[in-house]
């Protein structure tokens, strides 16, 4: 059997009510060249018994069951197995928006020879009727090198750091070691600079793509808990471990406009108590680290930033915590 073109890989937990949606909209796509490999990270629920229905009957199925051990793992697991060119990310309860998803991004890589490509077209939805009238205009193909593209996002205001967004050569990610960190929430975040600091280009693939499941009842995006705020930490951690470490100051500046905004999250997180009460030991910690870290703020020249350096710096964070709410409060106002 010919290698196929991707390797979809779609982690698999207690989620009966959408699993059936996600794998039909792989199957209705209007190209066939793949494998799709559903990796059941120890459900409760009836997934097992369904994964293992579309392997019998779809030779381009496989099924991974394993303990219960988080969405990195899974991942991991299915990358590992994987015999595509190129590695397709599909969470379980999400779709592919539109039949011709894998035919553009195979046109994508006939025309690029890209190793990664960055899938921009992200269409949220809570029923199916909510992405029926999706934006069907299919624009021409684009590439930029890793640090052009973070400046180019930040001038459309567009998210760099979904695990989802990337369809990622697989051998790329073999020869250069760029697995999930596991045990954290936020996994892609920790994920997508390390594509960036050893890839060359990245090819933009501005077709509709990815359906995004919102407002899920159980959804680790609405889980409200202490542990999202210390995967972030981690993560911030990490990122600026890998930019001191780096040689390069050219792969050193990617490294620092992300983990610029992972501080940025977390500073708004503990400021506006986002995910919920936060324990005190939690806050403190927490407050410790977005001191230490403050000069990532100094990598961007917006103002909004500097003026929080500032007031950081002068005063403490607990009154740049204080600046930002009033500043949100002014925005606000009409």
């Amino acid at each position: 059997m010919s290698t196929p073109m991707f390797s979809i890989v779609i982690p698999v937990y207690n989620i009966e009510e959408y699993i059936h949606e996600c794998v039909k909209s792989v199957l209705s796509q209007d190209f066939s060249d793949y494998e799709c490999i559903l990796i059941d990270d120890g459900s409760t629920d009836n997934c097992p018994e369904i994964c293992d229905e579309y392997a019998a009957t779809d030779e381009r199925f496989r099924v991974i069951h394993q303990e219960n051990r988080g969405p990195s793992v899974a991942r991991n697991a299915g990358i590992i197995v994987a015999e595509g060119d190129y590695i397709v990310l599909l969470d379980g309860d999400d779709i592919f928006v539109s039949r011709s998803a894998l035919q553009n991004l195979s046109n994508i890589i006939s025309g690029t020879k890209a190793e990664i490509i960055f899938n921009t077209k992200l269409t949220k939805f809570s029923t199916p009727e909510d992405r029926e009238n999706v934006d069907m205009i299919i624009s021409p193909i684009k590439t930029y090198r890793p640090m052009q593209l973070i400046k180019e996002s930040k001038k459309n205001k567009a998210v760099l750091l979904g695990g989802a967004f990337y369809t990622v050569k697989r051998i790329f990610i073999i020869e250069n070691n760029i697995f999930y960190k596991e045990n954290i929430l936020h996994e892609d975040i920790h994920w997508a600079p390390r594509l960036f600091c050893n890839c060359e280009f990245i090819a933009i693939n501005n077709n509709p793509f990815y359906g995004y499941r919102i407002n899920r009842h159980g959804s680790t995006t609405n889980t409200k808990t202490n542990k999202r705020l210390n995967s972030y930490l981690v993560i911030l951690n990490d990122l600026f471990l890998l930019s001191e470490n780096e040689s390069s100051i050219y792969k050193k500046n990617i490294y620092a406009s992300f983990y610029k905004n992972v501080w940025w999250k977390i500073f708004v997180a503990v400021a506006t108590s986002m995910f919920g009460d936060i324990d005190f030991e939690t806050r403190k910690r927490m407050i410790h680290e977005l001191k230490k870290y403050s000069h990532c703020l100094l990598h961007t020249t917006t103002p909004k930033y500097f003026s929080i350096f500032l007031c950081i710096k002068i005063f403490s964070i607990e009154n740049a915590m204080s600046l930002y709410l009033f500043l949100q409060r002014l925005r606000s106002k009409p």
